[in-house]
């Protein structure tokens, strides 16, 4: 049986995980040390869904990706 993958906006709640993809993204790059955003950073950006998005790619309930802008 296959799993699907399933796509939804992201919440604030969810801004953890946003993060430790970021810095995932980031490290596999080399460019962690560029990193200078915070959890909470991303959060407060959730909040505000007139000036940023994202959306998170799930499967069996573990997000495996993201889009953001």
């Amino acid at each position: 049986m296959k799993s699907e993958i399933l796509y939804r906006a992201a919440k604030p709640a969810d801004a953890d995980v946003i993060f430790d993809m970021v810095c995932a993204l980031a490290e596999y790059e080399k460019l962690r040390h560029e990193v200078v955003s915070t959890p909470d950073h991303f959060k407060k950006l959730l909040e505000n869904k007139d000036r940023f998005f994202c959306y998170l790619a799930e499967k069996d309930g573990v997000a495996v990706g993201f889009c953001m802008g």
